[in-house]
């Protein structure tokens, strides 16, 4: 046989190019695993040639947002040591939009070891890192709403939101005043001069330097000096909680206006004072935690934040400071990812960092019309500050949109946190009606899977015989006997529950009834009352109230057959805790 020269080399192209082909083949199968096996063994086999169609390859299904089979083709390329710094910021990018946060974290860190420099990987593992859906450039612009911002991120002020411009209007007023004052005492003076008045001139010197020291005060002191008039000097004294609450808040705003001006003295102070009292004031242990930067004690204020954040994840205000002050302190991989979040969770709220406004904008926004966007906010709030107020809001319009399943869910949410809420109560039982109504319907038009799904909805929220019953008659029309021996099941239990509650409502009837008379000395009556209710569950206080009632009519036989009674009972609860239930047959 003669030998072509190069014959087996070509054959060698040949059989890796058709590995590459194979694995490509298992790609579009949706066999990951094994295609990133096939082309890691065409790419030992010829790293350069095979390797530049496996990144294109990679590239390709990038671009086109595959990422499935982007990060597969990308497994095998870095098995084999290939792909630069940038390639591995797509794979972070590729498995963090498959939610795989872990493997993407540890992509972006690879491409950050072999290029320091490399920005992108630092604002996507930030991003990763805030949990925020963000990639590349769009990452710099989020960045950039916060980053540039100088000094810390201070909240607005409390009750009065625009008591600094008010106060710098009457400052304004204030020194026009003085200027027309000096003015006055001036000509005064030049009056009692050409009169020769020597003393009348002294004392007008004397009264003119003083009102001009009063114009030379800075508008620093003299706006705090405003604000301290706000409040008394004894009100960390006030017992009167509303008075105090309205002290606490001046004395909060005062605080705010000193950090803004950078007086360390004054915001310690103040800080000390609110921070000694009971109270009950938003983003005071902000302000605390942002005091330790003001003094110097950057990481003091930083750790101070964190211990915020493992609180009130969603904090703006101390997402942003946090972003600022890391960025202060050189790490900007954590001044990216806190920035990010803050920004992130500002766009949501529609730039607005109090949760109270941010509900103000929600009902306004209900008040006028604009549903879809008072619901997002609603929603939004629902998530990062649960309350009844909200939730509720959240079920009357997802009842005007038909969303009855949610509205149940929102609905029942107000009655986790108050079980005893009427609107949460009487709404529910709207829906109710509505299921009733539509499955009742359903069921005239034969539409009977319709019909049970929307009769069982209606019994999610309120189990009732009559329910059940229906539901019962359409299974049975169905031949679907195992629903309907279910059913009857849950109607027995049901039927018993019902008979418990009214032999209780009338219990408690009969108790009240009891005590009453016992007021009115009627005791005989009272005592065959109770009986009645002894009777009916054999009840410690029930016991106690006959137990003084012969003891005080001295009907020591009657006493002596109710502790038998007693121990009767209470011997029975005992053997059935210790043995269960009896069988039934």
């Amino acid at each position: 046989m003669i030998k072509i020269p190069g014959q087996k080399k070509k054959k060698k192209r040949v059989e890796e190019e058709s590995s590459f082909e194979s694995g490509m083949t298992l790609i579009q199968g949706n066999l990951h695993k094994q295609a990133t096996k096939v082309l890691s063994e065409a790419l030992q086999k010829d790293p350069r040639q095979i390797g530049q169609k496996t990144l294109e390859a990679f590239l390709d299904n990038y671009q086109a947002c595959q990422f499935e089979n982007a990060v597969a083709i990308g497994e095998a390329l870095q098995e084999n040591g290939l792909g630069n710094s940038d390639f591995r910021v797509k794979m972070g990018n590729s498995y963090r939009n498959l939610f795989d946060t872990k493997k993407a974290n540890h992509y972006y860190r690879l491409a950050l070891k072999a290029d320091r420099s490399n920005q992108l990987a630092t604002y996507n593992l930030a991003a990763s890192l805030a949990q925020v859906d963000l990639y590349d450039l769009d990452i710099i612009k989020s960045i950039n709403l916060i980053a540039n911002h100088e000094g810390p991120v201070l909240p607005g002020f409390l009750n009065d939101p625009d008591i600094l411009e008010k106060v710098s209007t009457s400052l304004e007023e204030d020194k026009e005043q003085l200027r027309q004052k000096i003015e006055t005492l001036i000509e005064e003076k030049e009056t009692k001069s050409e009169a020769g008045d020597v003393k009348a001139v002294k004392d007008l010197i004397h009264a003119i330097e003083t009102e001009e020291r009063k114009l030379a005060i800075s508008d620093y002191e003299a706006t705090c000096k405003k604000l301290k008039q706000a409040f008394k000097k004894n009100w960390a004294r006030q017992t009167i909680d509303e008075t105090k609450k309205v002290l606490q808040e001046n004395q909060f705003n005062l605080t705010l206006y000193a950090f803004s001006q950078g007086d360390k003295a004054l915001v310690s102070d103040s800080l000390e004072k609110l921070n000694d009292e009971t109270n009950s004031l938003a983003n005071l242990d902000l302000l605390t935690a942002l005091n330790h930067d003001l003094q110097g004690s950057t990481q003091e204020a930083i750790a101070a934040l964190i211990s915020i954040l493992k609180q009130r994840p969603n904090d703006r205000y101390a997402n942003a400071n946090l972003g600022l002050l890391y960025k202060k302190t050189g790490n900007l991989l954590q001044a990216y990812r806190y920035l990010i979040k803050a920004s992130d969770l500002l766009e949501k709220s529609e730039g607005l960092f109090d949760l109270d406004e941010v509900n103000k904008r929600a009902d306004e926004y209900n008040s006028n019309g604009n549903i879809s966007r008072a619901y997002q906010l609603y929603q939004m709030i629902s998530e990062e500050q649960p309350n009844t107020d909200v939730f509720l809001r959240l079920g009357e319009i997802q009842i005007r949109q038909d969303q009855l399943l949610e509205a149940t869910i929102s609905f029942n949410e107000v009655k986790e946190l108050d079980p005893n809420n009427s609107t949460a109560q009487e709404r529910l039982k709207k829906i109710h009606e509505l299921y009733y109504q539509r499955a009742d319907t359903a069921s005239r038009n034969g539409l009977y899977p319709e019909a049970v799904t929307l009769y069982q909805n209606a019994l999610e929220i309120h189990k009732t015989a009559d329910v059940i019953n229906k539901v019962i008659r359409i299974y049975e029309r169905q031949n679907d006997f195992s629903q309907v021996n279910s059913l009857k099941t849950e109607l027995e239990k049901l039927k018993l529950a019902e008979a418990e509650k009214e032999r209780e409502n009338q219990r408690q009837m009969l108790i009240e009834k009891g005590k009453s008379l016992m007021k009115r000395k009627k005791f005989d009556k009272a005592i065959e009352i109770l009986e009645k209710a002894f009777e009916l569950k054999p009840d410690k206080d029930v016991f106690l109230l006959l137990a003084h009632l012969f003891k005080g009519l001295n009907q020591h036989r009657r006493l002596s057959s109710l502790m038998q009674q007693w121990r009767i009972s209470k011997n029975r609860k005992e053997k059935q805790l210790t043995e269960g239930p009896p069988e039934t047959f």
